[in-house]
């Protein structure tokens, strides 16, 4: 089976669903396999239904025993939703994706063969308008892993998801999940996207998952007056594990000697920073601070376009087009710009540009 990212995984899933069949994506923990299946909800309107299915006994799946008229029957888990039932408002149905599946015991694997194949709880049918998915865990990453019966495999279209940096970054750079420092440490480290290893001692590790809780942490310094990005690292390390906080408060101490956004626009022709890291910061800091302003931007563009000589102390020739592909992301409207000197570098640097 050929692993895809998440991103190529995206439309097969809506495919799958949209045929009323049933995805199964494994993949290793952190790297947004639940996040996909959120996204494939929302483009189809569904309420999304996230169902540990690891966490759940039987009387989960089938129902609680209740008696009527000295005969028992089951009552169906108030989770699913059942022919009948109303629509919730707003919403063309549900999606509910049976996570962890193949962590779960045989008995429960077993009964959940009757909800996702017969789409019958007990003896309940589920609504017509609930779709169904699954995920779970390799059997390569030291999760608890059960292998899955035949039965229920057989009756699921499977999927390897895996994170492709470059596809990753450039899905991460247009969501509004990733803090903005973040994400520039991410494309100066990309190894650091996702680095699990089973055989570490340290729990905590980085993944797409973690990085969205470090983003909630940056921002909640960003937003506080006094306090500095050093008093979470604690927080940090507990998030992503002790190397990769170590390397990431390295690279924001980079930040400290760049060359400010003002500065380069008052003079464009001052020399680079001597520091490879300083410079990429010194890019980093103008891309997120620069705004539609094309003066601003032609100057910012002749600072960077400063190559280096003999010593290598200049910018690489990837930074002037890396400015531009990202300001023309972030400001559309300047594709419409009548600014000569603007358009001239846009046709400078237009093979570049192209997503």
């Amino acid at each position: 089976m050929k692993p895809l990212c998440l991103t190529e995984l995206g439309s097969h899933i809506l495919d799958v669903i949209n045929i009323n069949e049933i995805p199964f994506v494994k993949g290793s923990p952190g790297i947004g396999k639940s996040a996909m299946y959120k996204w494939v909800a929302e483009q189809l309107n569904l309420e999304f239904i996230d169902f540990r299915l690891s966490m759940v006994d039987q009387t989960r799946l089938n129902g609680f025993p209740k008696f009527k008229d000295d005969r028992s029957f089951y009552a169906p888990p108030a989770i699913f939703p059942l022919e009948g039932d109303p629509l919730t408002k707003g919403k063309n149905g549900w999606l509910i994706s049976f996570e962890e599946i193949n962590s779960t015991v045989p008995s429960i694997q077993a009964m959940a063969y009757k909800i996702l194949h017969d789409r019958m709880v007990g003896d309940y049918n589920l609504h017509p308008a609930v779709r169904l998915c699954a995920n779970g865990n390799l059997e390569t990453d030291g999760a608890v892993v059960m292998p899955l019966s035949t039965a229920l495999a057989s009756r699921m279209i499977q999927f390897h998801a895996v994170i492709k940096n470059d596809k990753w970054l450039e899905w991460a750079e247009k969501s509004d999940r990733y803090h903005p420092i973040l994400l520039s440490y991410l494309t100066y480290r990309p190894e650091y996207i996702h680095r699990f290893n089973p055989k570490d001692k340290d729990p905590a590790y980085p993944c797409p998952r973690m990085h969205e809780k470090v983003s909630k942490l940056l921002w909640l310094i960003d937003k506080s007056e006094g306090r500095t990005y050093s008093s979470i690292r604690h927080s940090i390390e507990g998030a992503i594990g002790e190397a990769a906080t170590q390397d990431f408060y390295a690279y924001l101490n980079f930040f400290k000697s760049v060359i400010p956004l003002k500065s380069i626009i008052a003079n464009p022709h001052q020399n680079p920073p001597s520091d490879m890291g300083v410079r990429y910061a010194t890019l980093i800091n103008a891309i997120n601070n620069l705004n539609d302003d094309e003066d601003a931007i032609v100057k910012v563009i002749t600072h960077f376009e400063q190559r280096g000589g003999i010593n290598n102390d200049g910018y690489s020739i990837e930074y002037p087009s890396l400015i531009l592909k990202k300001i023309m992301r972030k400001h559309r409207k300047l594709i419409m710009s009548t600014h000569f000197e603007f358009n001239e570098l846009l046709k400078k640097y237009k093979k570049y540009l192209v997503d």
